[in-house]
């Protein structure tokens, strides 16, 4: 349909002797009256022949017209027919393409990586598993916060501990070792080490004392704490010995003490460490044994605030962040993929939609273009009947002039005359 047919200049149009007064014609049908009253015919029958001849050729130009508008008409019902299949097939058959597509691309998606896939399905059972232990240890604490200290820094205070302990026991090596240093500073940071390892494991057991303890459970953590306290006072009190000998020789201000050892020594090992067991301990010496008690207090302290005192609930909250950062990810992962997935189908419904309004519009378009060559159909054929009766008008005076003693035939009305004239007979199609 071309772009000008809601244009009525554009659409087929009757001769213009149907649409203009012509001077020529006017005097024509005045003198056909006139000459039609002389000869003394009976105006109202001379008036009838000549509708009848007028009528006739507006029939003829009208038909003429309305097969020119059908035309029009067929061409725009292939195309009204064209963008109805368009609509009602093409666009929804891609819609239903598109929905399809979204429907196992979202299924796809969740057997790789969402709530279908294994891994999914296993990260959620561990993470429902690691809260409902979660849960179940703090209904048993009466939901307290976890009581811990320090977190991440516990490490480093506890290593920065034993690297103290270096300087104050390397002396206590010295003896046997003067020699080879290293050995003596690797032997020194062993025995932080060691010494902070037993000051960790007394923080713990104190933090985790039963609040209602059994008696076997008193002997046993109580004996454990015996046992690692015994071990930790005697090997101090040990390196305060050895660090006193190696001073004492170090100094060199008792050759008799110097030659005593070397005998002991040289005895049995019973002679040498009764020896060195009777000397007796000076200041300085017992400042030494005091550095490594306050050493490893700070380290039992330290492990005594970093420890929560249910033995499960850090770890309980530790697993419960770990698998629900984990579980995270991995919805994170599928909503990425189905938020592009989603877009995509929303992109291409977006554009479905919006052909199929650009159809209806050419559909509503199509249907008011059908209306309006209907009504300039129409238009015409009134045209047609106004100007046959303003010529019956015309002839009418003419016919009246010729006979004066007379009145002029009647003329019929313009909707009486346009009755007799062919109709548009084309069937309007709703868009």
């Amino acid at each position: 349909m071309n772009a000008g047919f809601s244009n009525r200049a554009a659409l087929p149009q009757l001769p213009p002797r149907w649409m203009t007064a012509d001077a020529a014609a006017a005097q024509s049908d005045h003198n056909q009256g006139l000459q039609a009253a002389r000869e003394g015919s009976d105006g109202a029958a001379g008036l009838a022949r000549f509708r009848r001849r007028l009528t006739d050729e507006g029939a003829g130009d009208l038909d003429r017209l309305h097969a020119e508008c059908r035309r029009l008409l067929d061409r725009q019902d292939q195309e009204r027919q064209a963008n109805e299949h368009e609509l009602n097939v093409t666009l929804v058959e891609r819609s239903l393409a598109n929905q399809r597509r979204h429907d196992e691309a979202t299924a796809a998606l969740k057997r790789e990586n969402g709530p279908d896939s294994g891994p999914y399905r296993d990260l959620a059972a561990r993470a429902e598993a690691a809260q409902t232990a979660l849960r179940t240890i703090r209904g048993a604490v009466q939901y307290r916060p976890l009581r811990t200290h320090f977190g991440r820094l516990y490490p480093a205070m506890m290593s920065a501990l034993a690297l103290a302990e270096v300087p104050v026991n390397r002396a206590a090596f010295e003896l046997t070792f003067r020699e080879e240093p290293i050995v003596s500073l690797v032997l020194a940071a062993a025995v932080g080490g060691l010494l902070m390892a037993f000051a960790h494991v007394v923080g713990m057991l104190l933090r985790r004392w039963p609040e209602r303890p059994r008696l076997a459970q008193v002997a046993a953590r109580g004996g454990a704490l015996a046992a690692m306290l015994g071990v930790v006072f005697a090997g101090i009190y040990a390196l305060a010995l050895m660090r006193q000998v190696f001073m004492r020789l170090a100094a060199s201000e008792n050759e008799g003490f110097a030659q005593r050892l070397q005998d002991a020594l040289a005895g049995t090992p019973h002679e040498a460490v009764t020896a060195i067991a009777s000397l007796p301990l000076g200041i300085s010496d017992y400042a030494f044994i005091a550095v490594n008690l306050l050493v490893f207090t700070f380290g039992v302290v330290a492990s005594y605030l970093r420890h929560d005192p249910h033995p499960d609930y850090e770890k309980a909250v530790r697993d419960a962040g770990r698998t629900e950062r984990a579980f995270a990810r991995v919805e994170k992962r599928h909503a990425a993929a189905m938020r592009e997935e989603t877009s995509r189908y929303e992109t291409a419904r977006r554009a479905i939609e919006g052909e199929m309004a650009e159809v209806r519009a050419r559909l509503v378009a199509l249907g008011n273009q059908e209306r309006t060559l209907r009504e300039h159909a129409d238009t015409l054929r009134q045209a047609v009947a106004r100007t046959i009766r303003r010529r019956c008008d015309v002839f009418a005076e003419g016919f009246q002039a010729g006979a004066p003693g007379g009145g002029p035939p009647a003329v019929p009305a313009v909707e009486a005359i346009a009755a007799e004239l062919p109709g548009f007979g084309a069937v309007a199609h709703a868009a």
